[in-house]
């Protein structure tokens, strides 16, 4: 199910470009300091990064080697080397000076027998790159028709004992109109060493289309480069399975359930149901005081310590989080995120204060939203719903982010307990407008809707409530759902 995301660089005249279908006269500019661009791919998150000399694979020889290598060395992760690679000496050079992986495309049709003898004295580090045209494979640079059938070349390179195939679909790339996936389809089933595909990658939808090919890669470039792909996004969604979070709204030291924040119900322990669903295999818990903020008063730190004292999975707890001090003494109980809302909204610093002293991954923005006449359509609102603030709720979601926070929480009130499904609007617009993960919360009410807001947003969990509290869904069934459905949970 793990696909690794690959970001590339493609090298000319010492710059980072892009090409249209490999056509130089469509030179795209993207980097003109190539090893700053590799260093923020890297520190969003990257496991590899793909180099492309096409300097050297027009005119058969590396051109842009000094800059590349320079950039491996500064790199922590490892980086795969092609264009222009044509001998072993070339081949010996590279992988001596920290190069993790070469790629050898031309050579591959034009000296097979180079491509068995590398990959005999380099086990696991040479690759076949196979960039075609219409099923016919192009080499020196994608200039030349080899005539040569991407089918039969990678059949060749199996058996020469390649790490894996890197295949292009050269008619694809560039135009971010999605992976020919029957192609790729194919080309799995010929071989038996891992496939990688290139070409044609625009968003997360066609990631997880890859995904279900299950795929050991996808080198992605122009997507990035243009802002159709956020790579911590996909780095996400091909590495972090999608979290299921039970909530547990507590008032008056009971877990309650309700309507939009109104005609409560009691239900019982907090406790008893936090280890319910942590032996179901919840993945984290979010502990709610609903009546803290209405009641002004703070968080009901002895039920929060106590609960937290009882698992073993993260607790996030929120309501009347309203300084750093009720913060610290979150933490010092044992909490591993706090959750603020109301109080974010009154005084929007107190986000970035807290990601200072205690760091950004231990703090939750939850943002509860309506529809409101703001330029999005979508507006914050404060006290579990009961008063609206004028805020632009995208506009806030994005404040936040550059505030310090880790994640967000979104709640649509407008479905909140009503069991009719996510708010897929706001949860749609809101996760796509920032880079930080988001929880959906508010209107579950059958599996399907957990599969909904995964496939139609990018949230990265989902929260639910009564659906848990009164048995009519498990953890354990949701998980099995979901992982039915090609969604990639724990």
């Amino acid at each position: 199910m793990k696909l690794k995301i690959i970001p590339a660089i493609d090298f000319l005249e010492g710059k980072g470009v892009r090409l249209y279908q490999g056509d130089f006269g469509t030179k795209e500019e993207v980097s003109q300091d190539p090893l700053a661009t590799a260093t923020v791919f890297q520190e969003a998150g990257a496991p590899w990064i793909h180099l492309v000399d096409l300097d050297g694979a027009r005119r058969g020889s590396m051109q842009n080697r000094a800059l590349i290598l320079d950039i491996v060395r500064r790199l922590t992760i490892p980086a795969e080397v092609g264009g222009g690679v044509r001998d072993m000496k070339t081949i010996d050079s590279l992988l001596s000076q920290g190069v993790a992986r070469v790629v050898l495309g031309s050579a591959a049709v034009k000296n097979p027998n180079l491509v068995k003898e590398a990959a005999k004295a380099y086990p696991g580090k040479i690759a076949a790159g196979i960039d075609a045209m219409d099923e016919r494979v192009r080499t020196e640079g994608w200039t030349e028709d080899s005539a040569v059938s991407y089918l039969e070349l990678a059949a060749r390179m199996d058996s020469a004992g390649v790490a894996c195939i890197i295949y292009t679909d050269i008619g694809k790339d560039g135009s971010l109109s999605g992976p020919d996936l029957d192609r790729l389809a194919k080309l799995k089933e010929r071989v038996s060493c891992p496939v990688v595909a290139s070409g044609g990658i625009r968003d997360l939808s066609h990631i997880r289309s890859l995904m279900e090919l299950d795929l050991e890669g996808a080198v992605v470039g122009k997507a990035i480069y243009s802002g159709s792909l956020s790579l911590r996004k996909a780095l996400r969604e091909t590495q972090t399975p999608r979290r299921i979070i039970p909530c547990l709204d507590v008032f008056e030291g009971q877990v309650v359930k309700g309507t939009q924040f109104t005609n409560l119900q009691t239900l019982g322990d907090p406790v008893e149901f936090a280890l319910r669903y942590q032996k179901q295999g919840a993945d984290e818990l979010f502990f709610l005081d609903i009546g803290a903020t209405v009641e002004d008063r703070g968080i009901m730190a002895d039920l929060a310590a106590r609960t937290v004292r009882a698992l073993s999975i993260p607790l996030t707890v929120g309501g009347g989080i309203r300084t750093l001090e009720d913060m610290k003494r979150m933490f010092d109980i044992g909490v591993s995120r706090v959750s603020v809302g109301s109080a974010a909204i009154r005084d929007p610093a107190l986000i970035r204060r807290g990601a200072e002293a205690f760091g950004g991954e231990r703090l939750v923005s939850s943002i509860d939203v309506g529809a409101g006449d703001t330029p999005s359509g979508l507006e914050v609102l404060m006290k579990s719903g009961r008063e609206k603030s004028g805020m632009d709720a995208v506009e806030f979601a994005k404040k936040m982010e550059d505030s310090g926070a880790g994640s967000l929480l979104v709640t649509g009130l407008v479905t909140d307990g009503m069991k009719g499904g996510y708010d897929l609007r706001s949860l749609g617009v809101i996760s796509a407008a920032v880079d930080i993960p988001v929880v959906a919360s508010g209107g579950c009410g059958k599996l399907e809707h957990f599969y909904e807001v995964f496939a139609a947003t990018e949230v990265d969990g989902a929260l639910a409530a009564s659906v848990f509290h009164m048995g009519e869904l498990t953890i354990r069934k949701v998980k099995a759902y979901l992982r039915e459905q090609g969604i990639f949970v724990a």
